[in-house]
């Protein structure tokens, strides 16, 4: 009692379908994962009179998200301009 052969090829092909269209995604996360691995030594970051340390990789996380934060924000005006 197997399944037909139309239902598991389906499968498949739906499996597949998502490897391709996911693949960038997953290259992504594979990098961060070793960036995350390769990156844990703490740093100190000094801004005014504040000091703060924490793993590499939290830091350039922190900048990261700032970065994106700031660029949807300039993108949202340029559009309402528009």
């Amino acid at each position: 009692m197997s399944a037909p052969q139309g239902v598991n090829q389906s499968q498949e092909n739906a499996f597949v379908r998502f490897l391709k269209d996911k693949w960038l995604a997953i290259v992504l996360v594979i990098l961060v994962i070793i960036f995350i691995a390769q990156n844990t030594a703490t740093v100190s970051i000094s801004l005014l009179w504040w000091t703060l340390s924490s793993p590499l990789w939290v830091s350039l996380a922190a900048v990261l998200l700032v970065g994106a934060i700031i660029g949807y924000i300039i993108s949202r005006r340029r559009q309402n301009r528009r």
